[in-house]
């Protein structure tokens, strides 16, 4: 099944519910995760095999942003986050985005 030339070229207008309800569960499961894992004391790797452009055309953030805000307030620098993209178009979007707020984490862009 492929998917229509004009969806790919809305989907970032806005939020849908599934990536409402995605957010929703990283803002909900991430921080407590995330304190327990680093009391480990060893790095932490938070991987998003579809991470977008990072924003919406609507300015709501993306899984990208919030899981980096995440980070930030809960465990710091300890914390690899990977972000994977397909589209070129996408990836050039994020990176521009993640290093205006971002800047702090060790971030890679495959």
């Amino acid at each position: 099944m492929s998917v229509s030339p004009s969806y790919k070229r809305d989907f970032f207008s806005g939020k849908r519910l599934w990536s409402v309800i995605r957010d929703e569960i990283l803002k909900h499961y991430l921080p407590p995760y995330l304190r327990k894992v680093q009391k480990l004391n060893r790095g932490i790797i938070i991987v998003d095999g579809f991470a977008g452009q990072g924003v919406f055309d609507d300015g709501s953030l993306g899984a990208p942003l919030i899981i980096c805000d995440i980070v930030k307030e809960f465990v710091g620098n300890n914390t690899k986050i990977i972000l994977v993209n397909k589209d070129k178009r996408h990836h050039q979007t994020l990176n521009s985005v993640l290093s205006e707020r971002c800047q702090d984490f060790n971030i890679i862009y495959p």
